[in-house]
């Protein structure tokens, strides 16, 4: 446990609350923004978004969740201008990724290579089971010893009821500056291509492309953090109803409590315009603003092994009745590395 008794003590707890106002005052501190692709992702990110030294070249990492879904909505980024299901579901879902880093000779630019694969299954509506398989391949090169940038290629297959969905072609460079332990900066650009093999009829294919900025601060030295980013979308899909621009403007405060037990609250605000008329009986282009506020708790038993909590409500404000809806999302699961 962190020291909490005396001044050290207060001091600590007065920064947590500083930073507990900055989340609820993150969402309205940028003017204006734009999106990164569909919920909010498990606190859990199996990604590498430090630059520390490489400690295992391969590793494998497996999330396994339970959630159960209420008021059910299909992910916006896997199905586009797709509208809720209307259901309370459960649904069992697994994400594994192997994973190798290393650094280049003797320099410090790094290369990531990263395969995965996830499956989602849902207890009553085997047409929404769903798997994506995919692969990824990063450069990133060291422009001064606080300066880095990335190119990455990732390539994805999805199917869903076991049919193809989609594939895309997936394009990213990004810029990392760090000039100390405390502060972390990442511009990211990214060009998306997917194509949806017909599925749902023609249309849906479509070309993706994002800017997005997050800051991170990391207060106490350990693995606490905030995050807050802004990312814009535009869409321009073979149908102009399935063509979008969407802002996101995102908070997210992890605290370490101590080394076995961490803290995590979230919140996303996103507005979404679409383009065409939404259908004949609402003859306008479809608007949303959805408001995500999400918490998560975290149990490290050992260095392979780590349990967690999430809780995730939803309000989509939509000008389309069979879109205005409100959900929740409640998830226990496993982490687990080797």
């Amino acid at each position: 446990m962190k020291q909490m008794l005396g001044t050290r003590g207060w001091a600590h707890s007065l920064r947590l609350t500083l930073i507990l106002l900055g989340l609820s005052s993150g969402l309205f501190c940028v003017a204006s923004a734009t999106a990164d692709d569909g919920e909010i992702k498990s606190w859990i990110d199996v990604s590498d978004l430090g630059l520390d030294d490489v400690t295992d070249k391969m590793d494998v990492v497996s999330l396994n969740a339970v959630d159960y879904l209420t008021d059910f909505t299909l992910d916006e980024n896997q199905i586009p201008n797709a509208t809720p299901t209307r259901e309370d579901l459960w649904r069992a879902r697994t994400v594994n990724t192997l994973r190798y880093r290393d650094f280049v000779g003797e320099s410090r630019d790094q290369i990531i290579g990263a395969v995965g694969a996830n499956f989602d299954a849902y207890d009553s509506r085997s047409d929404l089971n769903a798997s994506k398989l995919w692969a990824s391949g990063t450069y990133r090169a060291a422009l001064s010893p606080v300066l880095w940038l990335g190119g990455t290629y990732r390539f994805e297959y999805r199917t869903r009821d076991q049919e193809t969905q989609s594939t895309s072609h997936n394009f990213a460079t990004d810029l990392r500056y760090r000039p100390n332990t405390s502060y972390l900066t990442v511009a990211t650009a990214r060009a998306q291509l997917f194509d949806y093999n017909q599925y749902f009829g023609a249309g849906l294919d479509q070309n993706r492309y994002e800017l997005s900025a997050n800051q991170y601060y990391y207060p106490f030295g350990d693995a606490t953090f905030l995050q807050v980013g802004v990312t814009g979308t535009r869409t321009d899909a073979d149908a102009s109803r399935n063509s979008f621009d969407r802002v996101i403007v995102s908070s997210l405060l992890h605290y370490e409590l101590t080394d076995e037990h961490a803290f995590r609250a979230n919140a996303r605000y996103l507005d979404i315009d679409y383009e065409g008329i939404f259908n004949v009986a609402q003859p306008f282009s479809r608007e949303d603003n959805r408001y995500e506020v999400g918490v998560g708790y975290r149990y490290t038993y050992s260095e392979a092994v780590t349990a967690f909590a999430e809780f995730l409500y939803i309000d989509n404000d939509s000008n389309t009745i069979q879109n205005n809806y409100e959900s929740t999302r409640s998830t226990v699961g496993v982490l687990l590395r080797f």
